[in-house]
């Protein structure tokens, strides 16, 4: 028989107790991580476009998938309250860190300004970033360059040059002087 007096219950019982409360602590932590990895939508910002051109451009974002699958693209407009345009949707994967994510935009019209934002979705919602701007370049000037003189005489000369018009209907000339 073995005999057990009150105090070595009371410590048995305070150590059962002690168990059972970081179980239930650690159960509980758990729980709250694996509840809130699964009822929170992605976050996403929109960076700044690159690569703009006359008709294009590259359209930066970032988003963390929350650890649920998740799609990102962006919506853009030539009116920040008509984003009535969407790129193609990207599967960014269900991970943790944040993800950058692009772009191209093409077919924009010459010196227009265009707005944009970075959206992502999961199954529990969908997350915007903030609206962007840029504006696509005006048409460049023609690129024109000097080459040489040729048939000289004491009346004339033959300016020989060329001219890239870089697409746009363009006028050239030379002039000339007794100096530079």
């Amino acid at each position: 028989i073995i005999k057990t007096n009150k105090m070595d219950m009371k410590i048995k019982n305070l150590i059962i107790s002690f168990f059972l409360a970081v179980v239930s602590m650690a159960t509980l932590f758990i729980l709250t991580d694996i509840a809130y990895a699964q009822t929170e939508p992605p976050s996403v910002s929109t960076s700044y476009a690159q690569d703009i051109t006359q008709t294009s451009a590259t359209l930066q974002g970032s988003v963390s998938p929350k650890d649920s699958a998740t799609t990102a693209w962006f919506e853009w407009g030539v009116s920040s309250s008509g984003l009535v345009n969407e790129t193609s949707h990207q599967n960014v994967g269900s991970g943790g860190s944040y993800i950058n994510f692009l772009s191209q935009v093409s077919s924009l019209s010459l010196n227009t300004v265009y707005y944009y934002r970075a959206v992502a979705q999961n199954s529990i919602g969908t997350s915007y970033g903030d609206t962007r701007s840029f504006t696509t370049k005006a048409t460049e000037p023609p690129s024109v360059s000097t080459s040489y003189t040729e048939d000289i005489t004491q009346t004339s000369a033959t300016l020989k040059g060329s001219v890239d018009p870089r697409g746009s209907a363009t006028t050239a000339w030379f002039e000339w002087g007794v100096s530079s």
